[in-house]
């Protein structure tokens, strides 16, 4: 991990946690060290598993559902030639269609063109992720606007048991300002 200095790095590092699917463990953003870092159990990693410290600021960034990631396949066959934009769709069409579009991504020569276009691709859900979660990159740091679900490590074990510890956030932030009314 490493202290993200631009936007367009911000973007890089989203982009790919994006595409990362992990079955236990997942990314996060962390406002606070100004890092995307990851995130496991220790019964997957062990002790020395690196977790946000105690009160920092993080946004958990969930990769895209796998019906999304067919998007950008889907996507990538629509330009091409009809020719080869057959042979993409047949191979999406049938069975294990991410290692056969890869298979027909490389008997036609397109790798190069595939991964540029993925890369952009998924640069563009990086763009909608900080949209959508109220996340910039302003003058020269990350910062969150509005309503964003910021988690503050309070009980980290919450975090891997509860998908849904953005919304418990929320609502302890809710009962928090009701006390200060």
């Amino acid at each position: 991990m490493y202290e993200i200095k631009s936007r367009k790095e911000l973007i890089s590092e989203i982009a790919l946690a994006l595409q990362t699917n992990y079955d236990e463990g997942c990314f996060y953003l962390n406002l606070t060290t100004q890092e995307v870092g990851f995130h496991a159990p220790a019964s997957l990693v062990g002790e020395d598993c690196i977790w946000p410290h105690m009160g920092d600021e993080v946004i958990r960034i969930d990769p895209l559902e796998s019906r999304e990631s067919f998007r950008s396949m889907v996507d990538f066959a629509d330009g091409q030639s009809p020719k080869n934009a057959d042979k993409l769709y047949r191979a999406l069409n049938g069975s294990r269609p991410f290692a056969r579009f890869k298979a027909a991504v490389d008997i036609l020569d397109l790798l190069k063109e595939w991964y540029a276009f993925k890369d952009k691709w998924f640069e563009e859900r990086a763009e909608e992720w900080l949209h959508e979660n109220g996340v910039d990159f302003l003058d020269g740091k990350i910062v969150a606007k509005g309503n964003t679900p910021i988690f503050d490590g309070e009980d980290y074990e919450d975090w891997d048991e509860d998908e849904d510890w953005e919304e418990e956030d929320n609502s302890k932030k809710e009962d928090e300002s009701d006390d200060k009314q």
